[in-house]
Formats: C-alpha cells, structure tokens, sequence
C-alpha cells in the first residue's frame, strides 16, 4: 500500500457528524454555479463554510494534487502526539465541482487571530520558537512510513528553485543578477543542509493562530516537507521577527535554543546565509510565477496578480541586499534591526507608486 493510500485509509474510518456523501452534497450545492478553466491551478478554496450554525474550513485538492491533500492528513493524525496544536479533521471525501473530480477536506474552524495581526507579544514570541523546536524535534517514528509524501529540500531542491526564470513582461536588473548569482554560490555549501528536520514547509504569519492562552495552532499543512531547519529559522526571521516583532528576536533564540548551545553557534555561524539565500529565493519564485491562471486571482490589486508578484520579487531582492551588505559589516543586532526595517520601509513606499511596471523598474534601479 503506497504512502497516500495508507494516510487517507485512516480517515475511511473517521467518525464525522456527516458522512462523505453528505459533505460532497454540500459543496456541489455551494460550487453548483462555478465554472472552472481546464487551464486553472488551483479550485476555489472557501475560507469558512457554515454547516448546522457551526464554521469550518473547506479546502479542495485537484486528483493531481493528492500529495497535498495527504500531508494535510498525516499533520492532523500525528501532529497531535507531537503536541503541536492543529485544527481537527471533520470528514474527507471525493467529490466534483464543475465536472472535476476533487478532494475534499472539511475541518473546524478554530477560534483566535493570525499572528500577522498580533502586537509585539514576548509570550506569544516564545510559543512560537517552542513550537517550532517541537516541529524539528518530531521523531522519526512519526514519519518514517509516510516518507513517499513528504518532499525533500535539498541542494537539487534549491538549485531548481533558484534557476526559475522570471515572466516573460519582467526584466531583472544588473543588481538583482548577481544578487542571484551570489545565491547560486551559496546553494552548494553542504553545511546549510545539515540537521534535516520535518519542516512545515510555509512558516508565515498567516498560518499561526493565536488560540487560547496565547497558545498556536498551525494551518495550511500541505506543504510540509524535509528540509534544513535553518530555512524555517530564516523563514520566521523574515516573515514573523523582523516585520512584526524585532524586539523579540532574543527571545526567540532564546527559547528555540534553550539548551542547545552548539546548535545556537552553528546558526550563528549560517544566519547571514540562509537569511540572504532566502530573500532571493522568494525574489526568483515571486518573479517566475504566472498567477493569472490561479482562481483566487481578484484578491490582487487591480485583478492583476502577476503585477502584485512583481511588488513582492522586488521586495525580497531589497531585503537580499540589504542582508548582503549587514553581513559585510560589524553592526550590533539593534543596528541589523534598524537596516532590515528600513528595508521594509522601501517596500511600503514601492507599494504606492502607480500601479504600472515601468514605475516599478524606475524606482529600483534609481
């Protein structure tokens, strides 16, 4: 039995307050008018549903996209042994939208706020590093079986990541290619890929709940995968301490190292790195990724997506740069601070120029 179907068996036994078939009723009611492109991406994906006065998330899965579906399963099984809070799973099944067969998954809709919009909390700060050491400390014993689903980011990984090319309406500057360059040398160091580690895979704001107590629960699991943990520590750097919570970085390392003092070294010694070589890979996936063809498209400014991926390559090239020059000079971590919340601020003002690529261009290469 393969790794998918040995994951999804286990919920053929689920016990749910519906049963498949009244779930997969349920959302051809709802999608009964929806027409989905052969040329699309991704199904819709409903926020919340309601369903007897209660809200859940509903996410749908292409047949294709089963890997995606089987890693949102395997979190829900066995996260919870790893006391890492995720939502609940209420019932799966195999339904159709539109004449596409798809897979659904339907799971409470847990109560609290993203973490995207918590005031700098010290407490919350140190859940958090907790919770992602528990994410690098999940035993082997977890996932051994289950291996076939998970993805492994390893050199090959990132060196295919980094030689994506940019749409065909961007074109890169002098700056930003050898900022890609420089990245490319970097790829192939084996020290970034020691301490692999099950990884969520997306560690953002966005899929951090603050629950009770200023407890986590973790959501969007489909990408979870093997990976260094040092480009989660990046990822929560970039995405999480350095935006929302700069003050909080001790604590952060702190807790995430507590009691670890050669691994606190090791990163040390591979910060700079891993935070530069992620900037630039976001930058070169922003730049080489058509979103047009994604049905969640409106959600962008002006219903131009591929204009917004471009406001978002920009910003992690000036994040790039402003990582590359810090890690040339002796500065104290209230300085780095300072110079990664300027670059930040250069993004909020390349966010309001007119929305057109040429203004873009202009502002960068001023």
């Amino acid at each position: 039995m393969s790794a998918i179907s040995t994951i999804c068996s286990i919920f053929k036994k689920h016990k749910s307050f519906l049963t498949s078939k009244e779930l997969s009723n349920i959302i051809r009611e709802r999608f009964k008018e929806v027409t989905i492109d052969s040329g699309m991406t991704n199904f819709p994906r409903v926020s919340t549903m309601q369903i007897n006065g209660k809200l859940y998330y509903l996410r749908l899965y292409s047949l294709n996209n089963l890997l995606n579906a089987s890693r949102y399963l395997w979190a829900s099984y066995c996260l919870k042994k790893s006391k890492i809070m995720t939502p609940k799973i209420e019932q799966t099944c195999l339904t159709s939208i539109a004449e596409i067969k798809c897979y659904a998954v339907l799971e409470n809709r847990l109560p609290g706020k993203e973490m995207a919009s918590i005031k700098q909390n010290s407490i919350i700060t140190g859940n958090f590093a907790n919770d992602l050491r528990q994410w690098h400390n999940i035993p082997r014993v977890f996932y051994k079986n289950y291996k076939g689903i998970f993805a492994i980011h390893d050199k090959k990984h990132f060196g295919t990541r980094i030689n994506r090319k940019a749409l065909p309406n961007i074109t890169l500057n002098e700056k930003q290619l050898e900022l890609i360059s420089q990245a490319k040398g970097l790829i192939h160091k084996p020290e970034l890929y020691s301490h692999m580690s099950i990884s969520h895979g997306d560690v953002n704001p966005h899929n951090l709940i603050i629950h009770k107590e200023n407890t986590i629960a973790w959501v969007d699991m489909d990408m979870i995968c093997l990976q260094p943990i040092w480009y989660d520590l990046a990822a929560a750097m970039c995405k999480i301490m350095i935006k929302n919570h700069p003050s909080d970085i001790n604590v952060f390392e702190k807790a995430y190292f507590k009691n670890k003092p050669e691994l606190y070294q090791e990163w040390k010694l591979l910060k700079n790195h891993w935070l530069f070589l992620y900037n630039v890979l976001e930058a070169v996936k922003w730049f080489a990724t058509d979103r047009t063809k994604r049905l969640g498209s409106k959600q962008f400014s002006n219903n131009n997506p591929n204009l917004d991926s471009f406001k978002w390559g920009q910003k992690y090239f000036i994040q790039a740069e402003a990582i590359l020059n810090l890690a040339n000079q002796n500065l104290s971590s209230g300085e780095i601070i300072s110079e990664m919340n300027y670059a930040v601020e250069d993004f909020k003002s390349l966010k309001r120029l007119p929305n057109n690529n040429e203004a873009y261009q202009e502002r960068i290469n001023a």
